[in-house]
C-alpha cells in the first residue's frame, strides 16, 4: 500500500514538473531576466505589455530639453556626439515606483580615449496620470551600476554571516 502511495505521488509530481514546462506567460517577453539572480529585473527595458513604462519613457524622450533647445531625447543624441570616446550600450529602461509613477533611466557605457571605461545615465521622475517630468538627476558611475554594487555587498554579508555561524 505505502509502495502504491508513493508510485502515485511521484507520479503527481512529475506530472505537476512537466506541467510548469512550456513557454512563459506573455509579461515575461516584457521584461529582462537576470538569470543570475533568477528572477525579473526591476527596470522594465520596452516590449510588448509594457504599455505604461513606454508611456513614461516616452513623455521623457519629447519633455523640454535642460537647456530649452529641442527635446530630452535629441539633447541626449547632442551629448553624445560631443564626446570624443565611444559609447556603447545606450538603453532607456522605466521602473514603477508607485502607481501611474516612473523612475525613467536612460543609461550608457563610456570609453574614453585612454580606454578607461564608466557607466553613465541620467533619471527622471515622471507621473503618467497628470504627464509631468521632473527634474533630470546624473547618476553616479554606482548608481548606474546598482545591481553589481548591491550584490557584493550582499555576498559580504553572507560571508559574515557564514564566518559567525560556522561550528569548528
Amino acid at each position: 500500500m505505502s509502495n502504491a502511495f508513493l508510485r502515485m505521488a511521484c507520479g503527481i509530481g512529475l506530472l505537476l514538473q512537466v506541467s510548469a514546462c512550456g513557454p512563459e506567460p506573455d509579461y515575461v517577453d516584457a521584461v529582462d531576466w537576470d538569470s543570475r539572480r533568477g528572477g525579473r529585473s526591476l527596470f522594465y527595458r520596452g516590449g510588448n505589455n509594457g504599455a505604461e513604462e513606454d508611456e513614461a519613457i516616452e513623455l521623457v524622450k519629447q519633455h523640454e530639453a535642460p537647456e530649452g533647445e529641442g527635446t530630452v531625447e535629441e539633447w541626449i543624441d547632442r551629448q553624445i556626439g560631443e564626446k570624443r570616446g565611444d559609447v556603447m550600450f545606450p538603453r532607456w529602461e522605466a521602473r514603477r515606483s508607485a502607481p501611474n509613477r516612473y523612475e525613467v533611466r536612460y543609461t550608457y557605457t563610456y570609453r574614453d580615449v585612454d580606454l578607461r571605461i564608466e557607466k553613465r545615465g541620467y533619471q527622471w521622475d515622471v507621473d503618467t496620470m497628470i504627464d509631468v517630468v521632473g527634474d533630470m538627476t546624473h547618476l553616479s558611475p554606482e548608481e548606474v551600476d546598482g545591481r553589481a554594487r548591491r550584490a557584493r555587498e550582499q555576498l559580504e554579508r553572507l560571508d559574515q554571516i557564514r564566518d559567525e555561524y560556522t561550528l569548528e
